[in-house]
């Protein structure tokens, strides 16, 4: 009977992601956007990666000069920083949702997917039903974002 119980236990807590955990990811998420939709002091890839908020790649680590994939970096948060501010809103207007939520409660059409072990969290960053930016979460720091690119095209981009 015991037994039972601990395997109808250990069952509830692998089907159910933690809330807790949730919760952590889109406190990380809040806090990355923040940084990026400052008015008052523009964010940089080099200081959010300092502040430990971005998880890079293993290429990322390896390079001697860093300096172009920096400036890359720096244009496609800028990108989403002006996404956020055009709505002219603060942050407590938008809504951060995870992968499933989304599917659940907005109209989702996309066919973002991840498999329920995937080492990566996805989460979707929303201003009413309008979709900013989708972030995925790793080893609870920003591994990667959305953005659109100029041909209208919406694409991820990894650190």
């Amino acid at each position: 009977m015991n037994k039972l119980i601990i395997i109808v236990g250990i069952l509830v807590f692998a089907i159910f992601p933690c809330k807790g955990q949730t919760d952590v990811h889109k406190e990380i998420s809040f806090s990355f956007l923040e940084q990026i939709s400052s008015k008052n002091d523009k964010a940089s890839f080099e200081n959010l990666y300092d502040k430990e908020m971005l998880h890079t790649s293993q290429n990322y680590s390896q390079l001697k000069d860093k300096t172009e994939a920096n400036v890359i970096y720096d244009m496609i948060i800028d990108a989403i920083s002006e996404e956020i501010q055009k709505y002219n809103e603060p942050l407590e207007n938008f809504e951060i949702l995870t992968l499933k939520e989304s599917k659940r409660h907005k109209k989702y059409s996309e066919h973002l997917n991840l498999p329920d072990n995937y080492e990566y969290h996805a989460y979707i960053l929303y201003h009413n039903t309008n979709v900013i930016t989708r972030f995925l979460i790793k080893e609870n720091k920003i591994a990667s974002f959305s953005v659109i690119n100029k041909s209208g095209e919406r694409f991820f981009v990894l650190f």
